[in-house]
């Protein structure tokens, strides 16, 4: 391998060393007789050429020109207006200052260099005033989330109130949505929703007797007032539009004073094209050799080209094959042929794509895992009840769903400290889990004191029994609650749903969910610690 190595430096060496020769060879013929074209452009090389690269040069800067007020258009923030200005300030004086050293006649470019000036402060001043909108625009939105924040906060004091903060919620999304929008009719459209949205808010606090004085009246200023969210951003988008069309002004501008520039190359250039004609013809002659020469070296690097090819591109190729497919297939294995450093990065590749699939199966472990009870989130349920569903709809089963909640926790909590309370949903999450016996049973932490499990191909006598079995699971724990008004020991209330598929149905995952928090909600008014049930089927539903 080492000698096959040697080989193949030393055949590239002398390639190389071929080619270097062969161009040696050229450019010594080619100095002697381009000496004769010499003295011919000496004269085209002290008159014309000058002026023509002094033309593209002042039409480069003025295309730069453009480019610059661009992005002075765009500018979202002070610091990046006035890095945009101070580049076009000295834009404008390296133009100025080249038109001084220019020989040629150009009386229209000053008249048109200092509208252009004048447009170009005007639309800064539209920058700064969009800026200024903008950054009035976020101060409104952190003032609304605050004022959300706050919403929440009072609202969660409210029992029931899950209807009030999803439509809290729905505030909160359509107020992001605003400042998604770069169309006045669609934040108008906003604005409506959002108006609707803030009665039905009213409305309910009305139901539920509370000061919407206090609560709405802030969340309505700050959305609807003259210096509120939509108002500001309406006034945004109209600056906006102004210095779009600014900006558009003076491009056009830009692109007339670069069109005449353009012109002026393009006579220049015309003449000096008569000028080299004479020394094309002579170096016509010239030219065989060249193309002779280069015909052979093309070959020889085509040579090398394809011995790079097959010994390095192939094998890298093969590389990147062998890296996609293992990154989809865990059992797939990358293998490089060789000694070289190819073969030395496909062994670090089959490292790097074994740790990472070890990564990524750690990481999907940690978010389908609860960090304080060990047990299964509210994810990990999501997934394994839309499964269970999937499974019970094919072979006709019954499915059942138990939702858990733990009696007067907030008290114990309160009582026995944050601590306390983890330890009691420590022990708790462990002992349902354990009284949970079949393998296909599924027991996850909802959230806070509310668990819920998953018994598939479980009809509602068999769930009844697992329910009892899990109450007095708990309650054999004997976990002191001192603050407990039913018991001396932490005590559970299970709500639970059972839906049969005897045949296709649409009834989805929320409402067996729903159907057992209702159930959850009655153990509770019969007195708690003790279990309740809903079961029903494909169009039909009964509460027990």
């Amino acid at each position: 391998m080492k000698s096959n190595s040697r080989h193949t430096i030393k055949l590239f060496t002398y390639a190389q060393l071929g080619i270097v020769a062969l161009f040696i060879i050229v450019v010594l013929f080619s100095t002697i007789r381009l000496t004769e074209l010499g003295k011919i452009l000496a004269d085209l090389t002290n008159s014309t050429i000058p002026k023509i690269s002094y033309a593209a040069s002042l039409n480069t800067q003025i295309q730069n020109l453009a480019t610059l007020t661009s992005i002075l258009a765009s500018s979202q923030n002070s610091p990046a207006q006035q890095l945009a200005r101070q580049t076009i300030d000295s834009s404008l004086v390296s133009i100025n200052e080249s038109m001084l050293n220019d020989a040629t006649d150009r009386q229209y470019l000053p008249t048109q260099l200092a509208t252009l000036t004048k447009e170009i402060n005007e639309l800064d001043g539209l920058v700064k005033q969009r800026i200024i909108f903008q950054r009035l625009l976020n101060d409104k939105k952190d003032a609304l989330n605050t004022n959300l924040q706050r919403l929440f906060a009072s609202i969660r004091l409210i029992e029931n109130s899950n209807e009030i903060e999803n439509m809290l919620v729905e505030v909160l999304l359509l107020s992001v949505k605003i400042s998604e929008q770069n169309r006045l009719h669609e934040i108008r459209q906003i604005e409506l929703a959002l108006n609707s949205l803030t009665m039905k808010l009213k409305n309910k606090l009305v139901e539920r007797k509370l000061d919407n004085t206090i609560l709405i009246k802030p969340l309505e200023r700050l959305l609807f007032g003259t210096e509120g969210l939509i108002n500001q951003k309406v006034q945004s988008l109209r600056i906006d539009g102004r210095t779009r069309g600014r900006d558009n002004f003076v491009r056009n501008l830009i692109a007339d004073v670069a069109s005449n520039l353009q012109y002026q190359a393009y006579v220049m250039n015309k003449e000096s094209m008569e000028d080299a004609k004479k020394v094309n013809e002579l170096a016509a002659q010239y030219s065989k050799l060249t193309i002779i020469s280069g015909v052979f070296a093309v070959f020889l690097t085509l040579g090398i080209i394809y011995y790079l090819h097959q010994r390095i591109v192939l094998r890298l190729v093969s590389l990147s094959s062998q890296v996609s497919v293992a990154s989809k297939t865990p059992e797939a294995v990358i293998n490089i042929d060789g000694n070289d450093e190819i073969a030395r990065l496909a062994d670090t590749f089959s490292l790097y794509l074994e740790r990472v699939k070890e990564q990524e199966s750690a990481l999907l472990n940690m978010t389908l895992t609860d960090p304080l009870t060990g047990i299964p989130n509210r994810r990990a349920f999501e997934r394994k009840l839309s499964e269970t569903i999937e499974l019970a709809m094919r072979n006709k089963w019954a499915v059942t769903v138990i939702l858990i909640d733990v009696d007067y926790f907030k008290l114990y909590n309160d009582h026995y400290g944050h601590a306390g309370g983890d330890a009691c949903l420590r022990l708790v999450a462990s002992e349902l889990n354990k009284t949970l016996l079949r393998q296909s049973d599924f027991c996850g932490r909802f959230g806070g004191e509310e668990f819920i499990c998953i018994l598939p191909n479980t009809g509602a006598e068999a769930a009844n029994v697992i329910c009892e079995t899990l109450r007095y699971a708990i309650e054999e724990l004997k976990i002191p609650h001192v603050k407990s008004t039913i018991n001396d020991y932490v005590t559970i209330s299970l709500g639970a749903s059972t839906l049969t598929f005897n045949h296709n149905s649409d009834l989805t995952k929320e409402i067996l969910i729903l159907e057992a928090d209702k159930a959850l909600y009655q153990a509770k008014a019969q007195g708690r610690n003790r279990s309740c049930f809903s079961h029903f089927n494909s169009g039909n539903f009964s509460l027990k």
